[in-house]
């Protein structure tokens, strides 16, 4: 009797390839908002109380803008930038997404 592995397929071979570069994805529209990045802040301090239970420091409030965009398509999107950004409310804007640069002047 032949051993259950000798009736199985072959493992397929996968073939190596280089790495393939991705374009970036961009999304261009118009900045209506500029404010303080509000998902590390902790008004009430409980994040801090729970992290001090578990023994663990609380993470730090990013020091960034979040810049909101409305897209041609009726859709808004946001980015979070640097608190120096360029950017301002009503300026002609694009994120880039797949590479890394976040939002842009257009």
């Amino acid at each position: 009797m032949a051993p259950l592995a000798a009736c199985a397929a072959p493992k397929p071979q996968l073939p190596v390839t280089q790495q393939q570069s991705v374009a970036p994805v961009v999304y261009p529209g118009t900045v209506v908002a500029i404010r303080p990045e509000s998902s590390s802040q902790d008004p009430t301090g409980s994040l801090q109380q729970i992290m001090s239970i578990l023994g663990q420091p609380a993470p730090q409030p990013l020091n960034a803008s979040e810049v909101v965009m409305s897209m041609p398509d009726g859709t808004v999107k946001t980015s979070v930038e640097s608190p120096t950004t360029s950017l301002t409310v009503g300026s002609k804007a694009a994120i880039t997404a797949n590479s890394g640069t976040g939002t842009q002047p257009y």
